[in-house]
């Protein structure tokens, strides 16, 4: 994983939060720690009854990328609702 900066990232501890894994990691370039949650996505059936998968480019149908894009989304909110209900000092504790 890369960080803001551009630089590698090294995990220095992994932890399970709410069955998700949480991960410190640090960067090597400029030294900066954060933290990320693991999330798994479940490709949803579209609406020609199949999961969307990309063509040999790497791209999705019209129809094929909005299910994605939805199933996307909707992970985004619910990582923002899991940041809301853990404290802010868990999130930037620097040391565990």
């Amino acid at each position: 994983m890369k960080c803001p900066c551009g630089g590698n990232t090294v995990v220095l501890e992994t932890r399970t939060v709410d069955n998700t894994p949480k991960r410190k990691r640090k960067c090597e370039l400029c030294t900066q720690s954060f933290y990320t949650l693991e999330t798994f996505l479940e490709m949803a059936v579209g609406r020609s009854g199949r999961r969307p998968k990309p063509n040999a480019q790497g791209l999705y149908t019209v129809s094929d990328a909005k299910v994605v894009k939805a199933q996307k989304v909707e992970t985004r909110r619910k990582n923002e609702d899991r940041k809301a209900r853990v404290p802010s000092y868990f999130i930037e504790e620097e040391d565990w």
